[in-house]
Parts: structure tokens; sequence; C-alpha cells
């Protein structure tokens, strides 16, 4: 299989994003309110869970629209695109899929880690983290073997299966991993310190409006988040199963591709 150029698929990432403000301002803002509705709204009501879901079901159906910009070069018209059909459900269950194959096993090894630990020291406490960093590398490695069939699915080939998504990424695994995480890591830790800075000002009943306002960049970089990540699943994609698979959508016509 042919090596993705990890560097060179992070610039073309950002430069999908930040080239095209407009492009990502015209598809993604009506998404962002609605993320940015249901977050409030949650806090309101004290429903954080609610929220949540609607925020990644938001970020979803954004997603698919920035593999499809990327891959199929499609320029969606109007103003308003809150399209929620087959190919968003099916992402945001994809979504849900890997990140439980990630977060399972960690907090499998976390509570293990927290039975051990008042028993644990020196060179065994040692052994114990690298037990659960190694656990959670390797389903962060697992998972990004599958991540192919996310612009798969963006553009409709759901045909496209997990099976190949590992045997195509065989090969590429860090260099799919580290362009996602080194693509989105300066976002994610921005995201994480307005998320503390908002859930202090909330706590605060004279806070309230602050907290409002400090969400909105949030959301924002969030949509930034997933549009990057997105870009670089889609250059990967568009290298690994070639030009007659990301028209044609089958897998046959990505095996013939490669």
């Amino acid at each position: 299989m042919p090596k993705i150029p990890m560097w060179r698929t992070i610039a073309g990432a950002y430069a999908s994003v930040f080239r095209n403000p407009g492009l990502f301002v015209r598809v993604g803002w009506a998404w962002m309110a609605v993320a940015y509705a249901a977050k409030i709204a949650a806090s309101v009501f004290a429903i954080p869970f609610a929220g949540t879901i609607v925020h990644f079901l938001a970020l979803t159906a954004f997603a698919v629209l920035w593999h499809r910009s990327i891959l199929l070069d499609e320029r969606p018209a109007g103003l308003v695109h809150l399209r929620v059909g087959k190919a968003e459900i099916r992402y945001f269950l994809l979504g849900l899929l890997l990140t439980a194959a990630i977060l399972a096993p960690a907090i499998a090894m976390q509570q293990w880690a927290l039975v051990q630990a008042p028993h644990a020291s020196g060179p065994v406490a040692v052994a114990i983290l690298a037990a659960m960093i190694a656990v959670l590398w390797a389903s962060l490695a697992v998972v990004a073997r599958l991540t192919l069939v996310y612009p798969a699915t963006a553009i409709g080939a759901f045909a496209f299966s997990f099976k190949q998504s590992w045997r195509m990424t065989h090969g590429n695994t860090l260099r799919i991993l580290g362009g996602a995480l080194l693509a989105t890591l300066p976002w994610t830790v921005v995201v994480i310190i307005l998320n503390v800075a908002v859930k202090r000002m909330a706590a605060d009943p004279g806070g309230l409006a602050a907290a409002a306002f400090l969400l909105i960049p949030e959301v924002v970089l969030s949509f930034v988040q997933i549009a990057l990540c997105a870009a670089v699943l889609s250059y990967a994609y568009e290298l690994i199963v070639g030009q007659a698979g990301v028209e044609n959508g089958t897998p046959e016509a990505a095996g013939d591709a490669t």
C-alpha cells in the first residue's frame, strides 16, 4: 500500500479549513448553532449527557459534509445544511462504536489499576502505569486501522468494511494516528481549557452570561477539530483507496485501484 505523507497530509488538512473559511462557516454555522443551543439547554436543565449526544450528532453531520467537500468536491448550495440521512446516522453509530473501542479497554485498565494501586509501589507502580499506557496506545492503533470507514461512509460507500480498512491501512497505522492526533492536538488543548473555564463560570450564578459567551469559541473550535480530522482521513482514503474507489465507492473499485 502507498505510504501516507503525514506532514503533507496535515498541511493539506489545515489548508482545507483555513483556505476555505467561507465554506467552513457556510456548511457549519447551522450545526454549530444546534450544538451551542443543545449545550446551553443541557446546562439549564442539568442534562449534560443529552447535550453531549446532540453536539456529537452535529459534529457527525458536519464531518460528512467536510469529507464530501474534499473527496467529491461538493459545495452545497444555500445557507442552511441540517440534513440527517443514512450517511450521517451510520457515521454517528460508527463514531460511538470506535469511541467505545478506545474507552472500554482504557476504563477497564483504569479500574484494575485502582484495585492494584494500594498494594503497588516502586517498580510495580511503574509497571501498572506502563500497562495502562500500552493498552490505550494499542486501542488507538487498532482504531486507526479502521478509520477509513469514516470517509467511505460519508461518500456513500457503505459496502466498504472494517476488514477492508484494516487490510488497506497496513503499514500506515502510525501515519494515520499521528496525522489525526497532531493535526487536532493544539485545538484539543484549547477546547479542554475553554470547557473547564465554562464549567467553573456556569457553577457561579453570576457567571452564567460569561460562561454562555465563552461557550461560543469552544463549540466553534470543536468543529475546527472535526474538520481537520475529517480532512486527514479523507486524504488518507483518497491516497490508499484511489480515485476509482472515491468515485465509485465500492470494494471492488477500491481493490482495483490498489
